[in-house]
């Protein structure tokens, strides 16, 4: 289901000290999208939600079928009032 660049991913660590296979966990169901936006030709999706280890940003794209994961890190402050202001209802 999750595709992503074995490079890009090591590079993401590195940065942000958030590995992809944190999108396994990540919790589609109480999710935001916050941005799209095209980058080189392809829709790129920015999300908000929550895995195991805390609230995460992720940025994806679709390719050939599967969903490519492009970034993947902590959130900020701006972005974790964001998610809770549209969640503060619905978890604890």
């Amino acid at each position: 289901m999750y595709d992503w660049d074995g490079p890009k991913n090591a590079t993401n660590r590195g940065k942000h000290g958030v590995d992809f296979l944190e999108i396994e966990q990540f919790d589609w169901s109480h999710a935001l999208c916050v941005e799209m936006q095209y980058v080189d030709g392809e829709e790129r999706e920015k999300w908000i939600g929550q895995t195991t280890y805390g609230l995460r940003v992720v940025i994806i794209t679709g390719r050939n079928g599967r969903t490519r994961v492009i970034s993947l890190r902590r959130v900020t402050a701006h972005e974790k009032r964001l998610w809770r202001k549209e969640f503060q209802n619905d978890r604890p």
